[in-house]
C-alpha cells in the first residue's frame, strides 16, 4: 500500500537553533544542507512532538538534531554513524560540538544502538540507502521495523529517478551499472507489502547533490 502525503509541518528554515547553526552552514550549500535537514524532519509529520526519541542513521554533523532543537524543547536525539574512520571522526565532532543532554551519539551495530531502537519513536535514515545496495537496504529495515511495528515510523530517503548510480564510499561507482530508476520504488513498495506496512511519500528535497524523494514507513 503507498499514500501520498502532504508534509503536516511544513519545514521552516529559520527552525534552526542559533547557538550552534554555524556548525551547518560552513559549506557553499549551506540553504540546501538546512532546507535538507529541516524537510526531512518535517517529514516525520504528527510524529514529531514533546517527548519524542530520534534516532538519525549517518547523522554527520548532526544537522536534524540541530533543526529539531529548534522545534521542541522536551526530546531525546539519538545520531548514528558506522565504526570508519569517517564516523569515529564526525562523532567526535558531535560530542564536542552538542554539549546538551538531549543529544546522544554511537556507533551503529552496538548494544547501545539495540537500546536506543527500543525506545525511538521515529528513525530517519537520510541519504542512507544512497550507499546501499538493495539486500542490505531491507537488513537495515527489517532492524528497525520494530519501531513502526510499536507505531512509530521510519523515515528515508531515496534517488527515484533515472540515471543515478549507486553511491558507495563516497564516490559513484559506475562500474556497477544499476541505476536508480522507479523500478527502485517497486522494490521499497513490495518491501511495504510483504511487511504489512503503509508506505508513504512525503515529497522531494535537493540535497548538495541530486534531488531526493523522501518516503515513510507507518502501521497499518
Amino acid at each position: 500500500m503507498i499514500n501520498i502525503i502532504e508534509m503536516t509541518h511544513p519545514p521552516v528554515i529559520s527552525n534552526f537553533a542559533s547557538k550552534s547553526a554555524h556548525h551547518i552552514c560552513g559549506t557553499p550549500h549551506h540553504e540546501q544542507s538546512k532546507r535538507w535537514a529541516a524537510t526531512l524532519i518535517s517529514a516525520g509529520g504528527e510524529f514529531v512532538k514533546e517527548g519524542v526519541v530520534v534516532i538519525d542513521y549517518g547523522c554527520g554533523n548532526a544537522r536534524c538534531g540541530n533543526y529539531l532543537s529548534g522545534c521542541l524543547k522536551n526530546f531525546t536525539y539519538v545520531g548514528l554513524e558506522p565504526d570508519t574512520p569517517h564516523g569515529k571522526r564526525m562523532l567526535e565532532y558531535d560530542c564536542m560540538t552538542y554539549n546538551d543532554p538531549r543529544f546522544k551519539f554511537g556507533h551503529c551495530d552496538t548494544v547501545f544502538e539495540a537500546e536506543m531502537l527500543q525506545k525511538a519513536n521515529i528513525v530517519y535514515l537520510g541519504s542512507v540507502f544512497t550507499h546501499t545496495l538493495i539486500d542490505e537496504t531491507y537488513r537495515i529495515l527489517d532492524k528497525i521495523m520494530p519501531v513502526v511495528i510499536r507505531g512509530g515510523t521510519v523515515v528515508f530517503s531515496a534517488l527515484i529517478g533515472p540515471g543515478y548510480k549507486f553511491k558507495l564510499d563516497g564516490a559513484y561507482d559506475l562500474s556497477l551499472g544499476t541505476s536508480y530508476t522507479f523500478n527502485y520504488l517497486l522494490q521499497y513498495i513490495s518491501y511495504a507489502t510483504t511487511r504489512n506496512v503503509v508506505l508513504e511519500v512525503c515529497g522531494t528535497c535537493l540535497t548538495e547533490g541530486p534531488e531526493h524523494t523522501i518516503m515513510r514507513l507507518t502501521k497499518k
